[in-house]
């Protein structure tokens, strides 16, 4: 269960369980959150499953959406674990649905020394919950086409919503409807 634990310093706190936390991210979290990113992005390519391009994830890269309000960091105490960017439009990915009714999620990881504990799906749930209260009916997400990955997203009540083309390799496209939520 995700609650809300306090608002204020331009944040709100929710409590994960387990003292974890979800809160936005600041611009001073820009660093750590490049260094989850680019900590997840090189295991997977040491595994070969290239997915970011590690310039992409630098804090200069991020800086600007880190500012924008987008990163949400999951932290135990001061050490931050795990991040995923949480928007109200995707031009990039899914400029062919509305978005008025959408929310979309986008770079979700986790440190690989708390992996296999729940965090993404429990960063996953806050992102339902949270698109839910904004009056969304959709939280949308896309990913590569891996089925282990994608079964992932399949056990958390993602469906299937079609592949697109995004040079140079196809998306995954995925989408929950939030009236399933209890």
């Amino acid at each position: 269960m995700i609650e809300r634990e306090s608002e204020g310093a331009g944040f709100v706190l929710f409590s994960m369980g387990d003292d974890f936390v979800i809160r936005q991210a600041t611009p001073r979290d820009v660093g750590e959150v490049s260094s989850v990113l680019t900590e997840v992005a090189g295991w997977l390519e040491s595994r070969g499953q290239k997915l970011w391009v590690a310039d992409e994830l630098s804090p200069e890269k991020i800086q600007s959406e880190v500012t924008a309000g987008l990163y949400w960091i999951t932290a135990r105490g001061d050490e931050i674990v795990g991040c995923l960017r949480y928007q109200d439009a995707d031009p990039e990915y899914w400029d062919d649905v509305p978005h008025e009714d959408s929310s979309f999620v986008h770079r979700v990881a986790v440190r690989r020394k708390y992996a296999g504990k729940g965090l993404a799906r429990k960063m996953i749930e806050w992102a339902k919950n949270r698109a839910r209260d904004e009056g969304k009916r959709f939280l949308r997400l896309d990913c590569a086409d891996r089925p282990k990955l994608r079964e992932v997203y399949e056990k958390m009540g993602f469906i299937f919503h079609s592949v697109k083309r995004r040079s140079p390799y196809n998306v995954i496209r995925y989408e929950f409807d939030l009236n399933k939520l209890d």
